[in-house]
């Protein structure tokens, strides 16, 4: 029974079900060169993974400022999934560089480090286990391409496979190369109408696998879209307020192997506030 705790506990979290509806919180938490920006802006979602199972949730928030040519920025999420409650903090640092008019290249360091949380009970006795585990660090890179019509981004995350320990027993964390694109095609001589595919592909050396496919319609202040990720699809919608902030929300069928209730919905809330000026602003995420 140990040993498939600890499996149970080892499942990627981006395989397990569709995080998010909107491929760029995929990039930013998977790519430090998101943080290549000008604009200052924070973000947080709220994820109701299993509306039977309420205790499997997933939030984020992020906040970044342009200092001198060079974008620092914050991040943190937790998530409980079942037994397993973790939490993570990262540091950010990404540069932009400017190849031509219409091209930017932007590369990105991040660090972080998080905590777990776990609580299982053994067969033999009644009583309820909780344990939490020493922090383990993870150290981050990518690079991005930007263009006004499209986006290509490419991270490798865990680089240095810190150890993480489950119990008594210690792994080193599975390394991930991440790939992300995207394209804006016009729709009209005006500019009002916009198709924007975009995916995000997840695979590690040890064999895992994901993929998540994107496909919204800008138009006016409206974004409506379909996302896929392996058995979980999902339809959202996104209204823009006076051009920085932006609040939207998904449901969607949830699949999991590794879950009883594999069969039920999940839903999504994702709030985005853009900030123009460069003061300092605190994010208290809303736990649902």
């Amino acid at each position: 029974m140990r040993i498939l705790f600890v499996l149970f506990l080892f499942i990627p979290v981006f395989g397990k079900s569709q995080l998010f509806y909107n491929t760029d919180d995929y990039f930013s938490l998977s790519n430090p060169s998101a943080f290549a920006e000008k604009r200052i802006y924070t973000t947080g979602l709220f994820n109701f993974n299993n509306f039977n199972a309420p205790n499997t949730n997933y939030s984020y928030v992020i906040y970044k400022q342009n200092i001198g040519g060079i974008s620092i920025g914050v991040n943190g999420d937790f998530q409980n999934f079942g037994i397993l409650k973790s939490t993570r903090g990262a540091l950010q640092v990404g540069y932009p560089c400017r190849l031509t008019r219409k091209l930017t290249l932007n590369s990105g360091i991040g660090i972080n480090a998080t905590k777990d949380n776990y609580m299982y009970a053994f067969a033999d006795k009644p009583v309820e286990i909780i344990k939490w585990n020493p922090a383990y660090i993870g150290v981050d890179a990518g690079i991005s391409l930007f263009s006004k019509k499209w986006n290509v981004g490419f991270s490798v995350m865990n680089l240095n496979q810190g150890k993480r320990m489950i119990d008594t027993l210690k792994f080193s964390t599975i390394m991930y190369l991440n790939f992300f694109g995207s394209y804006d095609l016009k729709l009209d001589s005006l500019s009002k109408f916009h198709l924007v595919p975009s995916l995000f592909i997840q695979y590690s050396p040890e064999g895992f696998y994901s993929s998540y496919f994107n496909l919204k319609l800008n138009f006016l202040a409206h974004s409506i879209g379909f996302g896929y990720m392996r058995s979980n699809p999902s339809l959202f919608y996104e209204y823009r307020f006076r051009k920085r902030i932006t609040i939207g929300a998904s449901i969607g069928k949830y699949f999991s192997p590794f879950h009883l209730e594999n069969n039920s919905w999940n839903g999504m809330l994702r709030i985005n506030y853009e900030l123009k000026n460069r003061r300092l602003i605190s994010t208290n995420p809303v736990n649902f």
